[in-house]
């Protein structure tokens, strides 16, 4: 679901040798299950009637000089299947996340999305992030600007 939500995401903007490369690295079992095991990255699912509908990995990472905050936790990806979009999927894994932030003590949640993401840009900001930079995103050779979003988690994680 990972590997098939990035490329969809990102067609129009990343050739598709380069997306399918990508991914065969990012995706691959021998990663997931390395960051399964790892107990400082939080990975949620979705489901509805024991079919996979969204995901969500938060990560302690290092962020970029944007993000300013003492104690952020990166969201790294939140994907839902296009089947799945609008119908609150997304909504209830985000809320879920920041709630595990929050009690893992983190003081606020970062992220990137791509710029020509609008759909996704809507979401977050409506969810209380905002824009604190941006910077390029490298996938293979092509390059993407990102924007970077923060919030802080002392909000209501609603």
């Amino acid at each position: 679901m990972g590997k098939s939500t990035f490329i969809q995401a990102y067609a129009d903007a990343v050739p598709r040798q380069e997306l399918i490369h990508y991914t065969d690295k990012w995706f691959s079992l021998d990663r997931l299950r390395l960051e399964l095991k790892d107990k400082n990255i939080c990975n949620l699912t979705a489901w509805s009637d024991r079919v996979p509908c969204g995901y969500a990995k938060l990560a302690p990472t290092s962020p970029p000089d944007q993000i300013s905050d003492p104690f952020p936790i990166e969201l790294v990806r939140l994907y839902v299947l296009p089947e799945w979009t609008g119908r609150g999927v997304g909504d209830r894994l985000l809320r879920r996340a920041l709630q595990m932030a929050e009690a893992r003590g983190y003081q606020s949640c970062w992220l990137r999305v791509w710029i020509n993401n609008v759909k996704a840009i809507t979401f977050y900001q409506k969810r209380h992030f905002q824009e604190t930079g941006r910077e390029p995103y490298v996938v293979g050779n092509a390059s993407e600007t990102v924007l970077l979003m923060m919030r802080s988690l002392r909000l209501q994680t609603g």
